[in-house]
């Protein structure tokens, strides 16, 4: 019912003043058979308690006539997966002759469930003796789901990859899921509970919390932006922050991306479910009072008119104060009765009503007044109408004579606008999130950002029903243009304007950077600046709503919603929609940002391939020119690159770390006496605040500013911390020394170890896990190996060779076998000194081995497995030559499919012939006059 213009009563009814108390009696017996609540009466003195009465809302709700119920034990609802807990409390209450209530599933007679909640009260004659039972029994299935719904939500929210805590109003978490406890670098989040939320931020960011943050949740309510996390480890991160104040001073939610709406509506639609079910049940109650009176009325007729007037006189409060209206009309529509706590909210009275023709209330409803002509004609029916801003459920029946005539109408209607609004609020949730999904989707197919952001503006606009929705960028000199629009024919289009706001560039945008939402509901009333309202006012802007998108820690644009035809409240279900598509459209934007890269790149790429096709054309022309020449120059180019990357290797390594061991020797050399002058002036400090305990108001603010006390706490950890660094540079600086041995190029007596280890340290970052790759464990077992003769640098070049391909297959291997490797990737390295004067080196992996026809060929020059740009085919080649000619050992490789590969060296202790007699006796000089020089 919409607008309808309610008369004032008349006088009381016709049928009031000219019927009988027992005409009354019926009226209201009428009224309980017409209510939607089931209602069965069983007789307590027969075996099996038999039911001897039910109502029509029993019969719709089983599905059972009465000729199918009358007679039997309320049992034959009842289903095979029905409580058992639940039969046996109901049975105990009969045997106890007491009351109870239980919500048990039952089944219809179509074979379809139903959850049921039953209330049980027994009926006493005068003596004090239970003769009846009284059952109300009230269709529950949807709070059941409801419920369910709310558990099923519950753990989605432990489930949730954002964090999410509770804190009471002494700071302490009462509740947090494991995804906030992480966040943190928690594993549990019990390690977090009753704790206080200061401890995961530092000395600053609780300065910031403190002096505006708290502040705004106390006023506001909320608080949304940014701040800076502390982890257990000490680390810190940046993250997005959703405080909200709980109300009644209870504490407040904190979350990384609000949605806190969604739990408000939650907690409130299960309070009014509650609230609900508390209200039916007090009015089943009264309900149940008032049947046992009719029931022995009606078996007491022949003491009518007294017990009339006394059941009359319970009736009418009981009735006037259930949350329903009830009503009754003569045949001809005339309201009758109106009575019912349901008139309340509509702003009547009971009786209010009477003397109306219901068809008049109705007038501007042909839908209903069609329904209400079928009830007086003798049929039932139902519908659903709009009273103001409230929406009632109405069910009507014939009032029918003893003869069977139509005589009037009666009726009750339910408010049900709370579900109303509940479904609403949901459907709307449920469209807000249609959208976003679709944008997002848009997102992830399109690469077209210029039609991304069109369909964004325009279905954003559709949804909010508002004027014009545009994107507004902004250029490096502070002054933008909107670049996308969606616009209403009311309003004028403000596409490709240049706009240069000064008043806006210094005051609002650095809070927008920082993640600012604004929702202005009249630019008149809302406190900014005159320069900024004109501005508005010049494109007939009343209310708007802006929205931030960010790229990183940059603000690249605003989202903006334009209201023109007057102020307007922007709810807050719409100021989150809008801050979620921001991030989809600043996600868009990145990614067309990269497809342009990628576009330049693959132009460039192309560009190039044509040039290497040209000149692949020129080169094949000279190649059956150098095929014969280009056989017998392998051999030496393979040795002039094997001297060229060694040298160069060997340079750049040496380099390297010569620059970086000059610097840091002086920065370690200088943190001893940094620590000591440090330690002097902090001890300095402590007598000076000892003896002068109540310094200058100027001095005590520096050192509030400066955090005094974490400072002398933190500034002896730094310099640990410097020193701890610096001695890990040292050692790896050293390590690339001994591995590129440029001071070393003759062959000298090394301790292969050394070498071993060196090359592993250069190689550590490759042996680590990384995502999916679960890193290669190395096994080292080595013999007691005397110093070897060999040229050391190069020999370090083999062990690189070998254990970067290990390292190459193992790694591949996984690829191959589906991200997981089968066992753990393991490296294994063994020394041993052999029978004839020799030193071996086995280099063994579980990786996936090879074939016989690439073992066969696994040494030949410029010959690889890898693929094209990952390898040259020269590292082997290399290797063997190294081992075999330069020092007079042998290089075998052993492998087969699936069982790992093994390398294995072996070289000689002493290098022999003239030349190695000759290196030989030069060191035993050299280290002569080194003994002579330390002894003088």
């Amino acid at each position: 019912m919409k607008n309808v213009n309610l008369a004032t009563p008349k006088t009381l009814p016709r049928f009031l003043r000219s019927d009988t108390v027992e005409a009354k009696l019926h009226l209201y017996e009428r009224a309980i058979a017409a209510t939607s609540t089931g209602i069965v009466i069983a007789d307590a003195l027969l075996p099996d308690l038999p039911i001897i009465y039910c109502n029509s809302a029993f019969e719709q709700l089983t599905g059972y006539s009465t000729g199918e119920v009358l007679g039997r034990n309320c049992r034959f609802l009842q289903g095979r997966d029905t409580d058992p807990s639940a039969i046996a409390q109901i049975r105990e209450a009969v045997r106890d002759r007491r009351e109870c209530r239980v919500v048990l599933k039952n089944y219809r007679k179509d074979g379809t469930h139903f959850w049921n909640e039953l209330t049980i009260s027994p009926v006493s004659d005068a003596s004090g003796s239970v003769t009846h039972f009284i059952g109300v029994q009230q269709d529950v299935t949807q709070q059941q789901e409801a419920q369910r719904r709310l558990q099923k939500q519950s753990a989605a929210m432990n489930a949730a990859i954002d964090g999410m805590a509770i804190v009471n109003q002494k700071g302490e978490f009462v509740y947090l899921n494991e995804a906030y406890a992480q966040l943190y670098g928690y594993e549990f989040a019990e390690e977090l509970i009753g704790k206080s939320w200061k401890s995961l931020y530092d000395e600053a960011e609780l300065r910031i919390f403190k002096q505006y943050i708290l502040p705004a949740v106390d006023k506001h309510g909320r608080w949304r932006g940014e701040a800076v996390g502390l982890r257990q480890n000490g680390s810190k991160y940046r993250q997005e922050l959703s405080l909200s104040a709980i109300e009644a001073e209870m504490g407040m939610v904190c979350v990384v991306r609000d949605i806190s709406d969604r739990k408000r509506a939650e907690v409130a639609l299960q309070q009014e479910n509650e609230d609900l079910e508390r209200r039916l049940t007090v009015g089943s109650v009264e309900l149940r009072k008032v049947i046992d009176k009719l029931h022995r009325e009606t078996l007491q007729r022949q003491q009518a008119q007294a017990i009339s007037r006394e059941s009359e006189a319970l009736l009418r409060p009981v009735v006037t104060n259930l949350p329903i209206i009830l009503y009754a009309t003569d045949k001809k529509g005339e309201v009758t009765l109106s009575e019912g706590k349901g008139l309340e909210p509509l702003g009547l009275k009971a009786g209010e009503l009477v003397g109306r023709s219901i068809f008049d209330l109705y007038r501007h409803e042909p839908e209903i007044i069609s329904k209400i002509s079928h009830v007086l004609a003798g049929g039932e029916a139902a519908w659903t109408a709009e009273m103001g801003d409230l929406v009632y459920e109405n069910r009507a029946t014939p009032l029918k004579n003893q003869s069977g005539e139509v005589i009037g109408s009666i009726g009750m209607a339910l408010d049900i606008t709370y579900h109303v609004k509940a479904e609403e609020s949901l459907r709307q949730q449920a469209e807000r999130e249609r959208l976003v999904s679709a944008i997002a989707q848009r997102i992830r197919r399109s690469l077209n950002l210029e039609e991304v952001l069109n369909t964004a503006v325009q279905e954003v606009r559709q949804f909010l029903q508002t004027d014009r929705v545009v994107l507004y960028r902004f250029y490096p000199d502070g002054s933008g243009v909107v670049e996308v629009e969606s616009v209403g024919e009311n309003c004028q289009p403000i596409l490709g304007i240049p706009i240069h706001d000064p008043c806006f560039l210094g005051k609002y945008v650095q809070q927008y950077q920082q993640g600012r939402i604004r929702a202005i509901g009249d630019i008149y009333n809302s406190g900014i600046a005159q320069c900024h309202i004109d501005l508005l006012a010049q494109f007939q802007v009343r209310a708007n709503l802006v929205v931030p998108i960010l790229q990183g820690e940059n603000l690249w644009g605003l989202l903006i919603a334009h209201h023109c035809s007057g102020p307007r409240q922007w709810l807050e279900s719409e100021v989150s929609l809008l801050g979620q598509l921001s991030v989809q459209i600043a996600i868009a934007i990145q990614q067309s940002e990269l497809y342009q890269k990628l576009q330049v790149e693959l132009i460039e790429r192309e560009q190039a391939e044509a040039a290497l096709r040209q000149r692949e054309e020129l080169l094949c022309q000279k190649a059956c020119e150098l095929e014969q020449t280009l056989h017998k120059l392998q051999k030496t180019q393979t040795q002039l690159i094997q001297s060229e990357k060694m040298s160069s290797l060997g340079q750049l390594v040496a380099g390297v770390a010569h620059e970086i061991n000059n610097p840091v020797n002086f920065i370690y050399g200088n943190i001893e006496p940094a620590r000591n002058y440090i330690q002097n002036l902090l001890e300095l400090l402590e007598l000076y605040q000892q003896h002068c305990p109540h310094p200058g108001s100027e001095i005590e603010d520096k050192a509030e500013d400066i955090d005094l006390e974490f400072v002398k706490q933190d500034l002896p950890k730094l310099l640990e911390s410097m020193r701890v660094g610096a001695d890990r540079i040292r050692e790896i600086v050293r390590s690339l020394r001994y591995f590129s041995r440029t001071d070393e190029a003759e062959m000298k007596d090394v301790d292969i170890h050394e070498g071993i280890e060196s090359t592993l340290l250069i190689l550590q970052n490759r042996l680590k896990a990384n995502g999916d790759y679960p890193g290669i464990q190395v096994i080292q077992e080595y013999a007691d190996l005397p110093k070897v003769e060999c040229y050391p640098g190069q020999l370090n070049q083999v062990l690189m060779n070998i254990l970067s391909n290990a390292i190459d297959a193992m790694q591949q291997g996984c690829q191959v076998q589906g991200v997981k490797c089968g066992a753990t990737p393991t490296i294994w390295i063994r020394t041993k000194v052999s029978d004839n004067n020799r030193i071996a080196i086995q280099i063994a992996d579980n990786g996936p081995g090879m074939k016989d026809a690439v073992l066969q060929r696994l040494f030949d020059p410029f010959f690889t497995t890898k693929p094209v740009g990952k390898g040259t085919g020269l590292g082997l080649s290399i290797s063997y030559q190294i081992i075999v000619e330069k020092h007079g050992g042998q290089l075998h490789c052993f492998s087969q499919p699936g069982e790992g590969t093994e390398f294995a060296i072996e070289i000689p202790l002493q290098q022999q012939g003239l030349g190695a007699r000759l290196r030989r006796e030069r060191l035993r000089r050299e280290r002569s006059v080194e003994r002579s020089a330390e002894r003088d």
